[in-house]
């Protein structure tokens, strides 16, 4: 009991007492896309991340538990949007706490007494690169459900118990989690099923009615309020073009951080393969289950790299790293306990390195929030700012109405009006007060400020040069991909889009 007691601190504690600044660097955009749009409808505005044009553009579990948050916090007291960010990081440290419970009890089942350089291992890998990855995401929810499957796995398999009704449930939940990802899991656990469950009779997969009444019912809704079955962030994201989406394949010169999680990925596929070789036929259960899950995970990023014209975002790499964070701490067995103390000294010196380096030198955030807090003071409240990129931190902590621009969190009428080439016309519909943009490279030339973007078309915006109303510094990276550049807040009293 000391021991959790001490493990849970441990999760909590921290979160506390670091700075703020500090927090900021374990977050991610679209993490203020689920905050402010929480916000909103937990105020009554509906499911809108602007305040006027509703959304389906998120994962809906992860945006439900929010909701059920800060609804809990209102009762007691306020909090401003600096001590509600830090509540999303205890909430993680629970869910974090949870998950290390779950994973003692599976190694428990599988290894017996003797696991304790096992979960060493597996906490100092999971903490940097999965539960404190990025917070504010679905990630955290998702893998603690993944656990909680590998769970109810083992228990079927070791102590022969009926697990449907925790199957049924828990699938239900994971496609809630995460809409995409849920029919990669599904099709590898039905395949899983047949060639080493040996399940061939119907009945067997009764425990599949819930998870199917529940994707009708997602699909329903989603049609009926939102015109879209799936959240709207997904038209805009597939595309056929695979040469151009190849342009984010994970190179080490241009996706650092992205290409060593491949590296990660690639070493337990290694291990897998050298201990198949060296095993044949040897492998339990959860060895087996984890491998259908590993495939299933890569299989979810190859489709992302050739189909996903944004590439494999950070997040998306947080399920096959954990499963492959599993792989490699139970196949490194096969070479003698002394490889685990050899990992050990590695993942300590790799966690002082994550945690007081890198971490603490990802500093773009801090820019943002610093401009969101200047927005803050220069914008009216009842005024309207169109952003194209960026617009989730900004928005939450400047507390005013930025209309997303790339639409990953919009209406599905906006994406169809951007798919027609009206954007144009859509701007001067709507009529915002304020238009905000970054830029590396200077903006202003002559009287004119000009800013390239592309949604499905190509843009250039035109401005007057006195109608900047602000700028700030942009410092993008830390220690790596580091670039220097401006926020532009700009009044749109007099301004000209060319549609290339």
């Amino acid at each position: 009991m000391k021991r959790k007691v001490l493990l849970l601190l441990i999760m909590l504690v921290p979160w506390l007492l670091l700075p703020f600044d500090y927090l900021l660097h374990f977050t991610n955009d679209d993490s203020y896309f689920y905050l402010q749009t929480a916000l909103n409808f937990a105020s009554g505005l509906g499911s809108t991340f602007d305040g006027i044009n509703q959304t389906n553009g998120y994962h809906p579990l992860w945006f439900l538990i929010l909701i059920s948050l800060i609804k809990f916090k209102d009762i007691f007291f306020y909090l401003n949007r600096e001590e509600l960010l830090r509540g999303i990081f205890l909430f993680t440290g629970i869910l974090t706490f949870l998950s290390v419970l779950l994973i003692e009890k599976i190694y428990r089942m599988v290894y017996g007494k003797d696991f304790l350089l096992e979960f060493l291992n597996f906490i100092l890998l999971a903490i940097p690169l999965v539960f404190f990855y990025l917070i504010g995401l679905e990630n955290q929810i998702l893998i603690l459900l993944i656990i909680a499957l590998i769970y109810v796995s083992v228990i079927e398999a070791i102590k022969k118990r009926n697990v449907s009704f925790h199957k049924s449930i828990l699938l239900s939940l994971l496609f809630l989690s995460r809409v995409d990802l849920f029919w990669f899991i599904i099709v590898g656990i039905l395949i899983y099923e047949i060639l080493i469950n040996r399940k061939v009779i119907l009945r067997e997969y009764t425990y599949l009615i819930v998870p199917i009444i529940t994707f009708m019912g997602y699909v329903i809704t989603n049609k009926i309020l939102f015109q879209t079955f799936y959240p709207i962030s997904s038209y805009y994201k597939l595309s056929l073009d695979i040469l151009e989406n190849l342009k984010f394949a994970p190179l080490p010169k241009n996706y650092p951080i992205e290409f060593m999680l491949v590296l990660i990925i690639l070493f337990g596929f290694l291990l897998v393969l050298l201990a198949s070789l060296k095993e044949k036929n040897s492998f339990n259960h959860y060895n087996k289950f984890l491998i259908m899950l590993f495939i299933v995970g890569n299989l979810f990023l190859l489709f992302n790299l050739f189909f996903n014209k944004n590439g494999i975002r950070e997040w998306y790499y947080s399920f096959t790293i954990f499963i492959s964070i599993l792989l490699i701490v139970d196949f490194l067995r096969i070479w003698g306990r002394h490889f685990y103390y050899i990992l050990l000294i590695v993942v300590v010196i790799f966690n002082l390195f994550y945690f007081f380096i890198f971490r603490a030198n990802y500093y773009n955030h801090t820019s943002a929030y610093t401009f969101a807090k200047l927005l803050k003071e220069k914008v009216d409240p009842k005024s309207t700012i169109y952003q194209i990129d960026y617009s989730g931190l900004i928005g939450f902590f400047s507390e005013r109405r930025v209309i997303n621009g790339d639409g990953l969190i919009n209406t599905h009428e906006y994406y169809k009006t951007v798919i027609s080439g009206n954007l144009k016309d859509y701007i001067y519909k709507t009529k915002p007060d304020y238009f905000v943009f970054y830029s590396f490279f200077p903006p202003i030339h002559d009287s004119y400020v000009l800013y390239n973007f592309k949604i499905f078309k190509d843009y250039t915006i035109k401005f007057r040069v006195e109608d900047i109303v602000s700028t700030a510094p942009f410092l993008y990276g830390g220690i790596f991909r580091r670039k220097v550049g401006n926020f532009y807040l700009i009044k749109m009293h007099d301004y000209e889009i060319i549609v290339k």
